[in-house]
């Protein structure tokens, strides 16, 4: 690592026998123990976790919620952007965002409500202290009625979902004017799917990192303080957070691929 400065980004220059193609390749990959990447992990970003820029605040001081019995848990699976995607509530730039689970936010200096449109920037915002959007009093409410675990499906680095937003599709036509039972509706999603801003997540990149399409910023350090901000004021209402992983799954293999990752660094190791 001589010569890199923090922050910076890098990727490895590697040259290795390839068995698919029975050549040695140089190739070049992102660092499969990334703590964070630039948008879409094209570099692996230098981090340092115990940055307390990092940290929300309390964050080294805050507490996982208490388990009175192990069998008393009882779990709720939720998928990120779903949870805001179409919730008034939540300022326009953070719906679908980690920062949805956060205080519900207003402009500086109470100019404006959280529920009156769009911010042109999650930084143009600020916390409210104990308001919650619909979707927080959702949880809390649920809390109350004995939910002890968030359940978030895949918030790893994933392949399948274009990080920055002006890079997503989106279906622009009005859907409900097309016939229930015809395949309209089908063909004008199908037309942006490979390209929309939604997806499960079980095609990860990155293991390590948190997928950026769910952070204000895919470029640099936001995306590890806003995965922090979620899970502390998950936390704060009463829920603890599991993590959905699937090691099992990659989103691209061999040599050529620009997402693969763990078969560049020791081909046919990891997919055999």
């Amino acid at each position: 690592m001589a010569g890199f400065a923090a922050p910076g980004y890098y990727k490895y220059r590697l040259s290795v026998f390839c068995p698919w193609t029975r050549e040695i390749e140089t190739v070049e990959a992102t660092d499969p123990y990334s703590r964070c990447t630039a948008a879409n992990g094209e570099r692996t970003l230098i981090l340092d976790l115990d940055d307390p820029q990092l940290a929300p605040p309390g964050w080294r001081d805050h507490f996982m919620p208490a388990i009175g019995a192990w069998t008393d848990v009882s779990v709720y699976e939720l998928h990120i952007r779903d949870f805001s995607a179409t919730d008034a509530s939540v300022p326009e730039a953070l719906r679908g965002k980690y920062r949805a689970f956060c205080p519900a936010r207003t402009r500086p200096g109470g100019a404006g409500d959280a529920a009156e449109g769009a911010a042109t920037a999650s930084e143009d915002w600020e916390p409210v202290p104990g308001r919650l959007t619909a979707g927080q009093a959702h949880l809390a409410a649920l809390r109350g009625a004995g939910l002890s675990h968030l359940h978030l499906l895949p918030s790893y680095d994933y392949g399948s979902v274009p990080e920055r937003a002006e890079e997503q599709l989106a279906v622009k036509e009005d859907l409900s004017r097309y016939p229930p039972d015809g395949e309209e509706q089908q063909a004008a999603v199908a037309a942006v799917a490979d390209q929309d801003a939604f997806n499960w997540g079980y095609d990860p990149v990155h293991y390590g990192v948190p997928e950026g399409s769910y952070s204000s910023q895919p470029d640099g350090p936001q995306r590890v303080l806003e995965y922090r901000e979620m899970v502390q004021s998950l936390h704060a209402l009463g829920l603890r957070v599991v993590a959905d992983v699937v090691y099992n799954h990659t989103f691209a293999s061999g040599p050529h691929n620009t997402h693969s990752v763990l078969d560049k660094v020791v081909p046919g190791y990891y997919h055999r």
